[in-house]
């Protein structure tokens, strides 16, 4: 079983990627991507609810014999084991966070609403208002039909963290 926990600052998109990250890996190989919401309010368990199986801890997850599991966390300060990283980060976090250290110890980094970066940023995620009113009212942006460019943009950083796993 791989483990992957999503960590980063509160607001940076943990949720928005771990859920996404969930439906990829579910899509790609059905029964055997387990959801652990290791957040307070269990915002991605409701988006994936009926989806994606959902588990309370990696133990469970064990016993439904996953073959993937990942993590929501509730910060970057609260971080479970796992055997993969994923940081989500925001532009304003690049001053404050040292990537280069998170990337060193095999962190993938995903910088949200980061359109107007430098394109040495690899996995970055557009910023489209849209998205957060979908979350809101518990449709995943993945599933919603007007969004269909941003999940060919958003498709490509999740087959590279997928590739990366």
């Amino acid at each position: 079983m791989k483990s992957t926990a999503i960590i980063g600052p509160l607001g940076a998109g943990k949720t928005f990627i771990a859920t996404s990250l969930a439906l990829y890996l579910h899509w790609a190989a059905p029964g055997k991507t387990v959801f652990i919401d290791a957040t307070p309010d269990k915002t991605g368990a409701r988006l994936v609810k009926g989806l994606v199986p959902l588990a309370a801890e990696p133990a469970e997850a064990l016993q439904m014999k996953a073959k993937y599991v990942v993590i929501d966390t509730s910060a970057i300060y609260e971080i479970p084991p796992a055997d993969k990283y994923v940081a989500v980060l925001e532009p304003t976090d690049l001053r404050r966070i040292d990537v280069e250290s998170l990337e060193r110890r095999g962190y993938y980094i995903v910088v949200n609403k980061a359109g107007t970066l430098s394109a040495w940023v690899r996995g970055w995620i557009p910023h489209i208002r849209e998205i957060s009113w979908y979350m809101r009212e518990g449709l995943h942006p993945l599933l919603a039909a007007e969004l269909t460019r941003f999940r060919r943009r958003i498709g490509r950083v999740l087959r590279q963290i997928a590739q990366w796993l």
